[in-house]
């Protein structure tokens, strides 16, 4: 069956490249044939505000602040740079069909769509969010399924319009599952249905999987043993990492860039590959982080992890990562040397992924079958 996969744009996000690769890679291996939907932004400087424009030009010839007039005109011209390395991957590794907008497809362009996974059901990532649920395709022959849809965030940030507007298209739907518990409630006070809660699409795939893109790479070892990926450093964050490793006698390793300053010179600002990212996992004997996708990885690569709390991007898609594996103590609710010292029992994880593998694969092969009576 032909099948396009409806995501959040791809661009230096890891967590986000991947799910994307795991999700295309799973439903090629049941034998379709799939794109993923990758969404380009095109108003470079084109079609910028006036008043915006106003407000940098004051901003850098009155307060002398260091500002770009045409900042999109800028991101254009250094968006090849700061994304080489993830360029390449999605060159490599995703089979993209670029456009500018979902309302470019024709109905008789694939037999079927998933939506998924990702944060794109969050209007601040997806802002036409009625489109994230396939509202372009009323009325059309196709099958429609949602896996591993995430809102990010406790409850719904749409406006009391969007809710009629994405319950209305969400029935149409064949199969609904999300990647957190907190979405089956969701779903249920808001559109009135109940879906199925799956993996996140990253874990579908085995760490057999992953290594062998990094042996593909020939990736340089890492230049440490305590592996922080803190997206959102702070003085706090960064006392409490590097006060850990020197308990533990460990080196801290980062990977960091700094993509969206503006401010840091160009090479600073340069997003390593995502080979790099993976290799990190392997190396590291422990992970210090405040990412979701850092969080799975740790689990797939059987490294034990601390996670730091991160409000501002949401809770709860950790939390019921966490729930899903009995491992909620690996959460730190304060910044304290004194965390858990409990070892993981991976016998014991392992056993759970593999029964939620059992159940994500059922949900998709139960859904994404080839016989008219699921199209409408």
């Amino acid at each position: 069956m032909r099948l396009a996969i409806i995501t959040l744009p791809l661009h230096t996000n890891y967590g986000g490249l991947l799910q994307a690769y795991a999700l295309q890679y799973a439903l090629e291996r049941m034998g379709h044939q799939v794109d993923v939907i990758n969404i380009k932004q095109f108003s470079f400087g084109l079609n910028i505000p006036l008043s915006r424009i106003v407000k940098r030009l004051r901003s850098r010839y009155i307060k002398h602040e260091d500002c770009y007039v045409f900042y999109e005109r800028k991101i254009k011209q250094l968006a090849p740079v700061i994304r080489q390395h993830t360029n390449r991957f999605i060159h490599t590794y995703i089979h993209t069909r670029n456009m500018f907008a979902l309302t470019s497809i024709r109905q008789d362009d694939y037999d079927g769509f998933v939506v998924g996974s990702d944060q794109i059901w969050r209007p601040n990532f997806f802002p036409k969010i009625s489109q994230a649920y396939l509202d372009f395709t009323a009325g059309w022959n196709v099958l429609r399924v949602a896996y591993a849809a995430s809102f990010g965030v406790d409850d719904v940030e749409y406006t009391d319009k969007q809710i009629k507007q994405c319950r209305d298209a969400i029935l149409r739907f064949n199969g609904v599952s999300v990647r957190e518990c907190s979405g089956v409630s969701l779903c249920k006070q808001y559109f009135s249905i109940e879906p199925e809660w799956v993996l996140d699409p990253t874990m579908l795939l085995e760490r057999v999987d992953y290594e062998r893109i990094i042996s593909e790479a020939k990736v340089p070892d890492s230049a440490g043993d305590l592996f922080c990926y803190i997206l959102d450093e702070t003085e706090e964050t960064k006392h409490f990492s590097e006060s850990l490793a020197a308990s533990k006698g460990m080196k801290i390793f980062r990977l960091n860039a700094f993509s969206e300053n503006k401010i840091v010179p160009l090479a600073e600002r340069i997003q390593p590959p995502v080979e790099s990212w993976l290799k990190a996992f392997a190396d590291a004997k422990l992970v210090v982080t405040d990412s979701f996708h850092a969080c799975v990885f740790s689990i797939l690569f059987h490294k034990p992890f601390y996670v730091l709390p991160n409000k501002g991007r949401g809770m709860s898609r950790i939390e019921s990562l966490l729930k899903m594996f009995g491992i909620e103590q690996r959460l730190l609710l304060q910044y304290e040397l004194n965390v858990s010292s409990e070892v993981i029992e991976w016998d014991k994880v392992d056993r759970q992924l593999e029964h939620w593998r059992r159940k994500s694969q059922l949900f998709l092969e139960n859904n994404l079958s080839n016989s008219a009576d699921n199209i409408c």
